[in-house]
This record gives structure tokens, C-alpha cells and sequence, in this order.
């Protein structure tokens, strides 16, 4: 997303419904490697109606 374009009024942001397990399994994905070179573990874990609206 470009904030500089929304910050400037010449994009319009739009409110939709998406999918946010995907959002997770790709944060998942590109952390959880980092963090398996560290000996960490990373996961995201959310709750029922963290993300309700």
C-alpha cells in the first residue's frame, strides 16, 4: 500500500472483508523463518473477536 498516496487525497482508501488467516500464514511464513534462525519460534495466535468489527 502506498500511505504517501492515501495521505495525499489521490487514492481513496476502501473498507472490505478479507481473509485475515492469510494475512497471518504469510506474517507466519516471513518471520518464522528469522525467528528459527535465532532459536526463537513465532506464530500468531489470534483470539475469537480480536478482529471483529
Amino acid at each position: 500500500m502506498d500511505i504517501s498516496r492515501l495521505e495525499s487525497g489521490k487514492m481513496k482508501a476502501r473498507i472490505e472483508s478479507f481473509p485475515l488467516r492469510e494475512v497471518f500464514d504469510a506474517l507466519e511464513a516471513e518471520f518464522g523463518v528469522l525467528a528459527r534462525r535465532q532459536g526463537l519460534r513465532f506464530s500468531c495466535l489470534p483470539q475469537p473477536g480480536d478482529c471483529a468489527f
